[in-house]
């Protein structure tokens, strides 16, 4: 039933769509309406073919793109609670060159269970042919944090992607210099999580 009011729903708005650009296409740079000497439009109703899909299929280029990541969630055995969660991670244009570019969001063990090195999140850069390069310790963003999520978005208003990222305990706001690197800002922005 639900799928059925879906179905109408959607059809009515591809015809007020349809209506919209029709009746843009009939009116003049005063934006009167006047009768169209087109003819109108003739829809034909397709049925739904009766042959199953193709099966998608992908392939794992990880290792060919040139990404090596290892996500750390502390886990001990305990069965902490954030250990259950994971760790995010988000496409952004980092260096505003146009391609999409990849952070990576990671944990770390639990204090008295440090490692070394510590675990960071990892941030790649689109090389722009279907290889990533890794510039996270040269971006500034190789900073040990039990890490959750993250959002990318101009908070100072300068034209490039800052970020946000979440976490257990700790909560960072990382500003993008436009040169490649990023400056951790959270103390002066005001920006406190609770433990």
């Amino acid at each position: 039933m639900a799928r059925q009011r879906d179905g109408m729903a959607l059809r009515g708005l591809v015809g007020s769509v349809v209506c919209i650009v029709l009746l843009a296409g009939a009116c003049n740079d005063s934006q009167k309406p006047q009768e169209s000497t087109r003819p109108a439009p003739q829809v034909t109703a397709v049925a739904p073919s009766s042959a199953p899909p193709a099966a998608l299929q992908f392939t794992d280029v990880t290792a060919a793109a040139g990404m090596v990541f290892r996500h750390e969630a502390g886990a001990t055995g305990k069965k902490w609670y954030p250990e259950t969660m994971g760790a995010g991670g988000g496409f952004f244009d980092y260096d505003g060159d146009g391609w999409l570019d990849i952070l990576l969001v990671n944990g770390r063990q639990w204090p008295g269970e440090r490692q070394e090195p510590e675990p960071t999140m990892r941030l790649y850069r689109n090389q722009g042919n279907g290889t990533f390069l890794d510039v996270t310790h040269q971006s500034g963003l190789e900073v040990p944090l039990y890490g959750m999520g993250m959002v990318a978005a101009d908070y100072d208003n300068n034209g490039t992607q800052d970020l946000l990222i979440t976490g257990y305990r700790e909560t960072r706001l990382f500003r993008n210099e436009g040169n490649g690197t990023f400056t951790d800002v959270t103390p002066q922005t005001g920006i406190a999580q609770g433990s």
